[in-house]
C-alpha cells in the first residue's frame, strides 16, 4: 500500500508540471530556461534538505553516480524537453495523455529485457491505454506541421520516460531514492545549463514563482516518491498507477487554465482511468525488477 500511495501522489503532482509550464511560456520563458532553471532550483533544493535532515544520503560510490549521470543527461533532461516542447503546442490534457503512451514501452521492455510477467489486470489496462491514446488522436490531431510536431515530441517524451523507468528500476534497487533523485537532477540541470546557456536573471517576480513552484511541486516531490515506490512496485505496475498524471492535467489545465475538454480528450482520459483503476484493484502480485549482481 505504501508504494501505491507514493505513486499516485507522484503522479497528482507531477500533474500539475504542464500547468506550470504553459504559465511560464506565457510569462515568457523560453524551453530552454524554463527547464535549466527548474533543475537547478529542484538540485537547491534537495541539496539544502539533505545538507541539514540526511547528510548521509549525499554520498554515492562511482558506479552509482556514473549511472544517475547518464540518468540526468540522457535520461531526464532530454525526456523533460520532448514533453516541455509539446506542451507549447498542444493542450496540458494532450500533452500529458500523449506522455501516457510510456506504460506500454515499459511493459513491453520489462517482459522482452527482464522477462518480467504481466499480471491478468495489465493485460487488461495495457490495451486500454492505447485505445484511449487513439481516440484521443483520432478527434484532436490537425494536420498542421507545428502540431504534428507538438504529437511526435510528446511521443518521443513516452519513449524517453519509458527508457528512464527501466533503467533506474533495474540498476538502482540498492540506492537510496533520495540518493539518486538528488544526482539525476543535478546533472539533468548540469547539462540543461550547458547545452541552453540561459541567462541569469529572472525578467519578473512572477518568472520567479513559476520557476520555485515547478521545481519543489513538480520536481522534488514527484520524482522522489516515484523512486521511493518503484523500489516497492513491479514497473508495469508502477507506471499504470501514475496515470493519476494525465487526470490532473486534465482537470487543473481546464480549471486554471481555461483549456477547453473536448470530447476525445474526455473520452480517452476516461479509458486511461479505466485502466489505472483495473491495475490497482486487481491487486497485481508483480514483483520489483531485481538489480543486476
Amino acid at each position: 500500500m505504501m508504494g501505491i500511495a507514493q505513486i499516485g501522489i507522484s503522479g497528482f503532482t507531477f500533474g500539475f508540471l504542464g500547468v506550470f509550464g504553459k504559465l511560464g511560456f506565457r510569462s515568457g520563458l523560453s524551453v530552454g530556461e524554463l527547464l535549466s532553471f527548474r533543475f537547478l532550483a529542484a538540485t537547491l533544493i534537495m541539496a539544502a534538505g539533505l545538507a541539514v535532515f540526511a547528510p548521509r544520503k549525499l554520498r554515492i560510490s562511482l558506479r552509482d553516480l556514473s549511472i544517475c549521470a547518464g540518468l540526468g543527461l540522457f535520461g531526464y533532461a532530454i525526456f523533460s524537453t520532448f514533453y516541455f516542447l509539446a506542451v507549447r503546442g498542444v493542450s496540458v490534457a494532450m500533452a500529458s495523455l500523449l506522455l501516457y503512451t510510456y506504460p506500454i514501452l515499459v511493459a513491453v521492455g520489462a517482459r522482452v529485457f527482464f522477462k518480467t510477467k504481466l499480471t491478468r489486470p495489465q493485460l487488461i489496462a495495457l490495451p486500454l491505454t492505447f485505445i484511449g491514446l487513439v481516440v484521443l488522436l483520432a478527434g484532436d490531431a490537425a494536420p498542421r506541421l507545428d502540431r504534428f510536431m507538438s504529437i511526435a515530441s510528446g511521443l518521443a517524451a513516452a519513449a524517453c520516460y519509458a527508457s528512464y523507468i527501466l533503467i533506474s528500476s533495474r540498476y538502482q534497487k540498492a540506492i537510496d531514492p533520495l540518493t539518486s533523485g538528488f544526482y539525476v537532477m543535478l546533472f539533468a540541470a548540469c547539462g540543461l545549463f550547458a547545452f541552453h546557456q540561459p541567462p541569469l536573471t529572472m525578467k519578473t517576480p512572477e518568472q520567479f514563482l513559476i520557476l520555485v513552484g515547478i521545481a519543489a511541486v513538480c520536481t522534488v516531490i514527484p520524482l522522489v516518491l516515484f523512486l521511493s515506490g518503484l523500489q516497492k512496485l513491479g514497473n508495469t505496475e508502477a507506471s499504470l498507477l501514475s496515470t493519476l498524471e494525465p487526470v490532473t492535467a486534465a482537470l487543473f489545465g481546464s480549471l486554471l487554465l481555461g483549456e477547453t475538454l473536448t470530447l476525445n480528450v474526455f473520452l480517452g482520459g476516461a479509458i486511461v482511468l479505466v485502466a489505472l483503476i483495473a491495475t490497482v484493484l486487481g491487486g497485481s502480485r508483480a514483483k520489483p525488477a531485481q538489480a543486476l549482481e
